[in-house]
């Protein structure tokens, strides 16, 4: 079983407590009159005959209703939570099962030791670097941009982002191509597993392109900015208003399909950047390509990248997935190198008669089948629920190091006294 649930055992019934605890014969009103009452221990604080309050952070347990069945009475109520209890903790185990994909993985002591010493060395001169060159480079990004010296603005935007990666931990990129001097077209979509933001800033570097992102980036103060000038397609995954579909596709989907191809139709060379999982992982499985990017039905590039050099269960994870942006961050500004592995795939083209979704599809398997993982049938909605298991207290850090521990045993990476410290 992946969760340790803990219920509670009956109590016991009234009535044969209440006898346990009369004493065996009770004085007459003469004696009890005349004479003091022999002093007791003190009591329990809680009786055995009620129920104690449910601790509101246990799931499954709550106060006794006399609505529910069995009124009011104790081993009613409990009955029924046990029963709900064991329907919901399969329920559970099974939307846990499905979002391992996005687990995070633990740090033994040795490693959260070299993580400590580096960030003492580190983390200081890296947010100087960080913050300088933001304040700098965005700024002077903007004024040449305005200038029309897009070129220029674009030659600092790439230093900018290879900067940023210095200060993500990326002191070197390490590239391998499969077929060697293949030219990139015109026009084509770039695409790539995704397990953070170091790819983004990667393809900024390599290629300057578009992205395909969520909306929320738009909003931002000055990465929002950035993605217009770079004629980023932004796309709403919230769920859609009822009444908002055209033709069965929700508009939402449909608005974004539309302004892929425009920006395809509108320019003579384009260079698109998506990554087809809609979400990031931890690298250890390819989740369902959304078709969105395949669309234009146009020649696509596929990448795989990967952190070389990863050490599961003692470096800090550098895959951004079931944790918050801040402590990631931090985390990575504490690494002393992070080794950033990209492998280039050959081109792929359309075949006759294939659909957007079997486009997804073949470039998909391609990608696993070359990396050496699973496909797997997840989405971000999949994602969603885990992290919100996490974060209800459901599914609590220690049980999930646990539940990683066992994991990394059983493919032989770790071994079980290494384990039982993680667990």
């Amino acid at each position: 079983s992946l969760l340790r649930i803990r219920i509670p055992p009956p109590h016991p019934h009234p009535s044969s407590a209440s006898a346990s605890l009369l004493p065996s014969s009770l004085p007459d009103d003469g004696e009890s009159a005349g004479k003091e009452a022999p002093s007791k221990a003190k009591p329990e604080t809680h009786s055995p005959f009620v129920p104690t309050r449910p601790d509101p952070t246990r799931p499954y347990l709550t106060q006794p209703d006399p609505t529910r069945p069995g009124g009011g009475n104790t081993m009613g109520w409990l009955d029924a939570d046990r029963k709900a209890a064991d329907v919901d903790r399969k329920k559970l185990e099974a939307q846990i099962e499905r979002g391992l994909v996005f687990a995070r993985y633990p740090q033994d002591v040795i490693g959260k030791l070299k993580t400590s010493i580096f960030g003492i060395l580190l983390f200081p001169p890296r947010l100087v670097v960080l913050i300088t060159s933001g304040v700098v480079g965005f700024s002077s990004f903007f004024v040449l941009n305005g200038l029309g010296l897009k070129r220029t603005a674009l030659s600092l935007l790439r230093l900018q982002a290879r900067i940023w990666l210095w200060c993500l931990g990326v002191w070197w990129i390490e590239e391998r191509h499969l077929t060697q001097g293949a030219p990139v077209p015109a026009k084509c979509v770039l695409i790539s597993n995704h397990i953070g933001i170091h790819e983004i800033f990667w393809f900024v570097v390599k290629y300057s392109p578009g992205f395909v992102s969520k909306a929320e980036v738009r909003k931002a103060p000055i990465i929002g900015k950035i993605g217009e000038m770079l004629n980023c397609v932004f796309v709403d995954r919230k769920t859609e208003k009822k009444g908002e579909n055209v033709e069965g596709k929700p508009k939402q989907k449909m608005n974004a399909v539309e302004s892929i191809k425009e920006k395809f139709n509108s320019s003579s060379s384009f260079h698109l950047c998506a990554f087809p999982e809609g979400t990031t992982t931890n690298g250890e499985q390819l989740i369902r390509f959304r078709s969105g990017a395949f669309v234009p039905m146009l020649p696509v590039l596929p990448h795989l990248v990967k952190f070389g050099g990863f050490q599961r269960g003692r470096d800090f994870d550098p895959h951004y997935t079931a944790v918050k942006f801040s402590r990631w961050i931090i985390g990575l500004m504490c690494q002393g190198w992070i080794r950033f592995q990209v492998t280039y795939l050959p081109l792929q083209t359309p075949k006759d008669g294939e659909t957007p979704r079997e486009y997804a599809d073949r470039i998909q398997k391609l990608m696993a089948s070359e990396a050496n993982m699973p496909c797997v049938d997840r989405s971000f909605s999949d994602k969603k629920i885990f992290e919100n298991k996490i974060r209800d207290g459901f599914l609590s850090e220690r049980t999930l190091y646990s539940i990683q521990a066992d994991r990394l045993t059983q493919r032989g990476l770790l071994d079980e006294k290494s384990a039982k410290k993680l667990s």
